[in-house]
C-alpha cells in the first residue's frame, strides 16, 4: 500500500496550489489536548436496544437500459497528478472509492437534472480526459421525487457495488436500490439494478454519510437512517447474489441515526450514529460495534455516553478503522454549551479493541485552527496509515500520518490541496449568479471532502460552493461543483 508516499502526496499537491497553508510554519500535526474523553460527558437516551427480528423478501431486479452520460470533466496535470473539475450545477453526495487495480470509482448526485451519475478513472485521474462518465438513473426511472447517493464500494474482485436512496410519496416508488457492475461500468447496460424497497417500506439511507460496506468474502451490507425513539437504524445485509431481492435480509438495530459504518479486516463493524441531543440541545455521536451476524441486535454493543457536537456539525464527521482495528473519528465541536474551551475545534479521536463503547479509552488531540471542519472532514485508513482532509474557510487541507496515528507528533502538517484562488482559475466564483460581472464580492469555499487511497496514490473528491455578494439583491450561495484532485 502507497500510504508511506502520502507526504510526497502532500508535496506535490503544495506545488498544484502554490499556496501555502498560512496556519501552518512546518511544524506537524496541529496541537495536543491530551488522551481520555475529550468531549465531555453526558448521557442520552440514545444507544440502547431496539427491537428486530429479520426480514426479507420483496422487490425485482431490472436491468441496464441505455442513458448518456452526465456532464464532462474538465482539467488538467501530467501523469504526476493534477486537479479536475465536473463543473455542473448541484455536484452533492460524492462518493469515491479504490479498487484492486488501482483505479478510481466515483459516484455523485447530480442535483440540477436529478440522477445519479457515476464516473470510473483507470490512471492519469488528474487529467479530465481520463475520467468517463455515465448517467445511471433518474428520478423517472425510480418513479421517485428525488434521488441520491448513500455509497459505493469495490470488492476484492474489482466488482462495484453502490447504494441509490430515493424520496418518494407512493408505494410504488423504489426508495433503496442496489446496483452493481462487474466490468466497463461506464455502459450503464452492464449494470443490473435491484429494488429492496419492499424490504422495509419507508425506511432509506439517505440521512446517513457513509454506510456502505463490502466484506472479503463478498457480503454487501450498508444501514438506513433512523431517529432517536423514533424509526430505528436498519442494517440491511446480503451474503450472495444480491441482485435477488430475496438473499437481502434487514433488521432494526440502532436507536438513532446511523452516519457511518466501516468493516474491518477482522469482521467487526464498527458505527457512529447521532443519538439527538442533550438536555442543553447539545448534539452527541454515538459508537457501537458487532463482531458477527450484526442482523441481530443482541450482538451489538453500543456506548452509553456520546462526543458533543452541534446539529449542524454531526453529518460533517469522517470515521475510519486502520488493518488493526483501530477506530479514527474526526468532528468539529462546533460551539456547544458544555465543555466550551473545545468550541470550534477540530477533533481526531482514535481508539483499539473491545472496550471502546466506553469512550474513557478514547484519546484525542485537535488540529488546525478554529472552525476547519465545519464544512466538512474525513478520515481515510489504509493499513495502519491515516489520511485526514478537511476544510478551511476557503481551503482545502490535507494531512497525513504513516503509523502510531493516535498520536498527534506522527501526523504531517497540514498542506492546501484545493484553494478557492485554484478554483476561480476554472470558474470565476460569480458565474451563474444575479451578478456575474458587477458582484461586491466572491469566492469559492470548501466543502465536503472524501478521500480514496489506492495502489497508484491519493484522491480526495469535494464540492465547494460559491458564495457571491451582489448589489442590488444581496448574497447569495450558489450550487456546488465537483473537485477531484488526484495524486496520479
Amino acid at each position: 500500500m502507497t500510504l508511506a508516499r502520502v507526504p510526497l502526496f502532500l508535496a506535490a499537491l503544495f506545488m498544484f496550489t502554490a499556496c501555502p497553508d498560512p496556519s501552518t510554519s512546518g511544524t506537524g500535526g496541529g496541537s495536543a489536548t491530551g488522551g481520555g474523553n475529550s468531549t465531555g460527558g453526558g448521557t442520552a437516551t440514545g444507544g440502547g436496544q431496539t427491537g428486530g427480528g429479520t426480514t426479507t423478501g420483496g422487490g425485482s431486479a431490472t436491468g441496464g437500459g441505455s442513458a448518456t452520460g452526465g456532464g464532462g470533466a474538465t482539467g488538467g496535470g501530467a501523469a504526476a497528478g493534477g486537479t479536475v473539475t465536473f463543473a455542473q450545477p448541484g455536484f452533492y453526495e460524492q462518493s469515491i472509492a479504490s479498487a484492486p487495480d488501482g483505479s478510481l470509482h466515483l459516484a455523485y448526485y447530480d442535483g440540477a437534472a436529478e440522477r445519479v451519475n457515476y464516473a470510473h478513472c483507470a490512471g492519469n485521474c488528474g487529467a479530465g480526459a481520463s475520467w468517463s462518465q455515465v448517467l445511471l438513473r433518474t428520478t423517472a426511472d425510480l418513479g421517485d421525487l428525488s434521488v441520491g447517493v448513500a455509497g459505493i464500494k469495490v470488492d476484492s474482485t474489482g466488482r462495484v457495488h453502490l447504494i441509490i436512496d430515493g424520496v418518494s410519496t407512493t408505494s410504488t416508488g423504489q426508495q433503496i436500490v442496489y446496483a452493481t457492475c462487474a466490468a466497463s461500468c461506464t455502459t450503464v447496460a452492464n449494470w443490473t439494478f435491484t429494488d429492496l424497497s419492499s424490504i422495509s417500506r419507508g425506511s432509506t439511507p439517505i440521512n446517513t454519510a457513509s454506510t456502505v460496506m463490502v466484506g472479503p468474502g463478498g457480503r454487501v451490507s450498508f444501514f438506513t437512517d433512523g431517529q432517536v425513539n423514533g424509526s430505528p437504524s436498519r442494517y440491511y445485509s446480503c451474503a450472495a447474489n444480491c441482485s435477488s431481492p430475496s438473499n437481502w435480509s434487514s433488521a432494526a438495530i440502532i436507536n438513532g441515526n446511523a452516519l457511518h459504518a466501516v468493516l474491518d479486516p477482522q469482521g467487526v463493524t464498527h458505527v457512529v450514529f447521532d443519538a439527538g441531543n442533550t438536555a442543553a440541545g447539545d448534539g452527541l455521536l454515538y459508537y457501537a460495534r458487532c463482531a458477527s451476524n450484526c442482523g441481530v441486535v443482541g450482538n451489538w454493543q453500543f456506548s452509553t455516553n456520546g462526543f458533543i457536537t452541534t446539529g449542524t456539525t454531526k453529518s460533517l464527521t469522517g470515521f475510519t478503522v486502520t488493518a488493526s482495528g483501530r477506530v479514527f473519528l474526526t468532528y468539529n465541536q462546533g460551539t456547544a454549551s458544555v465543555s466550551t474551551a473545545d468550541n470550534r475545534k477540530l477533533f481526531v479521536a482514535s481508539c483499539a479493541g473491545t472496550t471502546c463503547t466506553d469512550l474513557n479509552t478514547w484519546s484525542s488531540f485537535t488540529v488546525g485552527a478554529l472552525d476547519d471542519g465545519t464544512d466538512g472532514a474525513w478520515v481515510e485508513a489504509a493499513g495502519e496509515g491515516v489520511v485526514l482532509a478537511d476544510t478551511s474557510s476557503f481551503d482545502l487541507h490535507l494531512r497525513a500520518c504513516t503509523g502510531s496515528c493516535d498520536n498527534p507528533a506522527s501526523w504531517s502538517a497540514a498542506t492546501v490541496a484545493d484553494s478557492a484562488a485554484s478554483i476561480a482559475q476554472v470558474i470565476a466564483p460569480a458565474t451563474g449568479s444575479n451578478c456575474p460581472t458587477t458582484s461586491t464580492s466572491a469566492s469559492w469555499w470548501s466543502h465536503i471532502p472524501r478521500v480514496a487511497i489506492s495502489s497508484n496514490g491519493v484522491a480526495v473528491v469535494h464540492n465547494p460552493y460559491a458564495i457571491v455578494s451582489c448589489p442590488a439583491t444581496g448574497v447569495q450561495r450558489l450550487p456546488t461543483i465537483g473537485r477531484v484532485v488526484s495524486s496520479f
